[in-house]
């Protein structure tokens, strides 16, 4: 009875070091799991694994006394393994800390940009673009100016918010520069907030933000944003019509007549070509008379054949475009409106046939 008590007893040493052995496997398992699933736990399982790793490997070599070869030689091979694989595993899993970590800076990063505070603090002082989304069959450009509107904006009070109104529902931006967009809604009642960043090798990340005002807030600045920019409106339409009444075809021919120099460039189905042929084609269009020619609201956006004399350095405001297919006269006037912006004011004109034909002869003679 003592032998085999006493047997055992000599093995006891080798019983724990099986246990270590196992506890060491087990937690290598636990950090390969860390790695792809549970990351919040990675670092644990990286200390956990670091530790349990070199302790069993040198409780396999206290264990070697017992001279119990059968189970030792085992464990030995079991802890070389884990304790070979563990650097590989540790490594790995410091690189998806170190990618954790910066995605996370990055992602905190553009939350802070679609914060209020963010946009508040870089609105800025005067400038800033006034823009709605039923403005875009407009040409014109709003900004503030002096300043008030801005300095409303940034004295607001905006609580924060889960609710969300439809994407069209935002239609007033008060911001919109280095990636951030801040929008209200048609009652400047709540405000949305996004912000990305992206990159070839950055990745994208994106960020969104609501807020709420309050009515009476609201109201006060919606009434201030929309005053400053219907005067700002009324001012450039005004400035547009004047421009519109003095445009002419006579008018446009005779002050192109008076450069040294001018462009005159042929448009067919499949070439465009820019030559010269003196001021013929001018003189010709000096003398019409625009008033008997029939005026068209909706403009001809691409020329597909005709010709287009302009100024070649931009000297002169006005150019002429002429489109064969439609047998329309464009004619387009550069101007500076009221605030310093330029535009382009347009008319055009339907030629009738006889006009048509006396062009068709000039252009004929030179080719």
């Amino acid at each position: 009875m003592e032998k085999p008590l006493e047997t055992k007893r000599k093995h006891t040493l080798t019983i724990i070091s099986s246990v270590i052995t196992g506890v060491n496997v087990f937690s290598l398992m636990f950090l390969l799991y860390c790695l792809f699933t549970t990351r919040p736990f990675l670092i644990i399982a990286i200390c956990i694994e670091v530790f349990i790793a070199i302790s069993s490997f040198i409780f396999v070599f206290i264990a070697k006394k017992e001279r119990f070869k059968k189970l030792w030689l085992p464990l030995l091979f079991v802890n070389i393994f884990v304790l070979g694989s563990t650097p590989f595993s540790v490594l790995l899993g410091l690189l998806i800390i170190d990618a954790n970590q910066r995605e996370e800076k990055k992602q905190s990063d553009v939350n802070y940009l679609a914060s209020i505070e963010y946009v508040q603090k870089n609105t800025s002082n005067k400038g800033t673009q006034l823009f709605n989304n039923k403005w875009w069959t407009e040409p014109f450009y709003y900004f503030d100016y002096d300043g008030k509107v801005a300095e409303k904006f940034v004295s607001l009070k905006f609580n924060k918010t889960t609710y969300q109104l439809p994407n069209d529902s935002y239609v007033f931006a008060i911001y919109d520069q280095n990636s951030t967009r801040a929008l209200f809604s048609e009652d400047f009642t709540y405000l949305k907030i996004h912000a990305y960043r992206d990159g070839l090798f950055y990745g994208r990340y994106e960020a969104t933000n609501y807020y709420v005002l309050d009515t009476d807030s609201a109201n006060a600045f919606r009434e201030l944003y929309t005053n400053i920019v219907e005067e700002q409106r009324t001012a450039c339409l005004a400035k547009e019509k004047e421009v519109k009444d003095s445009i002419s075809i006579e008018n446009a021919a005779n002050s192109l007549l008076n450069e040294e120099y001018n462009w005159l460039t042929f448009f067919g189905e499949e070439y465009k070509v820019t030559k010269d042929y003196g001021k013929t084609v001018l003189t010709y269009l000096k003398n019409l008379d625009s008033s008997k020619f029939t005026l068209i609201d909706e403009g001809i956006d691409y020329l597909r054949k005709g010709f287009k004399y302009e100024s070649p350095n931009g000297s002169n405001d006005y150019s002429l475009s002429y489109h064969e297919t439609e047998g329309c006269v464009e004619v387009s006037c550069l101007y500076t409106c009221p605030y310093g912006n330029k535009y382009q004011a347009s008319k055009y004109y339907l030629l009738d046939d006889e006009t048509i034909e006396g062009l068709k002869e000039i252009i004929n003679s030179y080719q």
